[in-house]
């Protein structure tokens, strides 16, 4: 079980949530940069993983989007991949992402756990646009990605992440999810 590193994980996102848009509205708010960095520091130095395989899919997708165009950032792109592959495997592991919801978002306490899964996907959305950032390949100024190319690139080596292994195919209707 990783019940302590869930909570710190959970905890590091309710951070950002909330200090996000501080940062957002007043760059020069060194407080809340901080808090962002301190839940970035941990994240980036894989304390969330211990304990558990980590699923690096959402990385390795959007990685082959900012490959393939330089000017796009790999936090923007993250934030179209995100919701789509969130969506595409939910189903695998419905607590999980109901527990993301309900811990993390504040959304669905009343609800089934596929129920809340949705509200919290909805809710990440939402907090993902208060942050001015793009949620589909178009707001990202990727129209004319190469969708199938792309995930024939990304699962070059067999299937990426471990939550729901996606092969080529799955890749290919995320980012068709994503457009």
């Amino acid at each position: 079980a990783t019940d302590f590193v869930d909570g710190q994980a959970e905890a590091a996102l309710r951070t950002i949530i909330k200090f996000g848009p501080k940062v957002l509205a007043d760059p020069s708010n060194y407080d809340a940069w901080c808090q962002i960095g301190l839940a970035g520091s941990f994240a980036h130095n894989g304390i969330f993983g211990l304990g558990r395989e980590e699923d690096w899919a959402c990385h390795a997708i959007e990685h082959e989007i900012s490959g393939w165009n330089e000017s796009i950032i790999h936090g923007c792109g993250l934030a179209v991949v995100m919701p789509a592959w969130m969506q595409q495997v939910c189903h695998v592991n419905p607590k999980r992402f109901a527990d993301f919801a309900r811990r993390v978002m504040g959304v669905g306490q009343d609800a089934d756990d596929a129920a809340a899964a949705a509200l919290g996907i909805e809710a990440f959305k939402a907090w993902l646009k208060t942050m001015k950032l793009p949620l589909t390949l178009q707001e990202l100024g990727a129209v004319d990605c190469p969708i199938e190319a792309l995930a024939r690139h990304c699962c070059r080596k067999g299937a990426v992440g471990h939550f729901k292994p996606l092969e080529k195919a799955d890749v290919e209707a995320l980012l068709r999810a994503a457009q």
